[in-house]
């Protein structure tokens, strides 16, 4: 039998296709950075950014939906585990690659997130599609502009369809997640 979250989970996935966008984009050559440095500069500062939430070198770290994670390394050497949970087939093949034979990571695909050992993780870090869409504008407290996403990957059929999806989601990370534990998204 499946435990609940993994079945909440296959059932909003079924019921998305814009799950299959989210993951089809990332699987894709796409050009989101302006160069290769401002990729490196950005997984460099989202690893420093997981790394000061780490609560202490034993902690099992779960990074959801960790895209190329490129300087997981450096989080891995903050932690005791270090779980990278791609959606992404051709992403995850490549963190497997690139990380295989490495003692503290881990790589995994999020429909597994569901079937890992309840209460098992320390920090759960997820960067999920956001839904960010935008009729009109939107501005931060300073006044500048909020650039919202307009790509199909982050687009739901309603709000009724990226609740389930964010239900679903949060569920399976809620399960592994330890009473003591934190997730930031």
């Amino acid at each position: 039998m499946a435990p609940q979250g993994l079945t909440r989970f296959r059932h909003a996935e079924r019921k998305l296709t814009t799950m299959d966008d989210w993951i089809d984009y990332y699987d894709s050559t796409h050009t989101i950075y302006v160069s290769k440095r401002h990729r490196d500069v950005h997984f460099a500062t989202i690893a420093a950014d997981i790394i000061g939430y780490v609560p202490a070198p034993d902690a099992v770290v779960l990074d959801y939906a960790c895209g190329e994670a490129l300087s997981a390394p450096r989080v891995a050497d903050a932690c005791a585990k270090l779980i990278l949970a791609e959606p992404a087939p051709g992403v995850r093949g490549r963190l497997s690659a690139r990380f295989a034979g490495h003692p503290k990571i881990e790589v995994r695909a999020l429909e597994d997130v569901p079937g890992m050992a309840p209460a098992s993780v320390d920090l759960v870090f997820a960067d999920p599609p956001y839904n960010l869409q935008l009729e009109g504008s939107l501005h931060r407290p300073d006044q500048s502009k909020v650039d919202a996403c307009d790509d199909d990957w982050d687009k739901f059929s309603d709000f009724a369809a990226y609740d389930a999806f964010t239900r679903a989601w949060l569920l399976a990370a809620r399960r592994v997640l330890k009473p003591s534990g934190t997730i930031w998204v």
